[in-house]
């Protein structure tokens, strides 16, 4: 069972500017056969990840279903396994 998760906000400025954040978190678990073994042997393991992002996006004019901008962002990211 895995749960994956995530939280994109996007908060304008103004009509061109805007800034973001994303935030998300994936954790599992897994189960794997031990090669070379007689018997049925496992290997379980679990995982989680996490990463905290922020950028900031510049809007062109655009039309009514296009909004054509550049942007970037930062990021924090982290990996944990048992």
């Amino acid at each position: 069972m895995a749960l994956d998760a995530n939280l994109k906000l996007r908060y304008f400025l103004n009509s061109n500017v805007a800034l973001r954040l994303k935030l998300g978190v994936y954790t599992g678990h897994e189960k794997e056969k031990v090669i070379g073994t007689f018997d049925d042997m496992y290997s379980q393991s679990t995982y989680s990840e996490g990463a905290f992002q922020f950028g900031a996006e510049y809007h062109f004019k655009g039309t009514k279903r296009l909004s054509p901008h550049v942007g970037g962002e930062l990021g924090l990211a982290y990996a944990f396994r048992e």
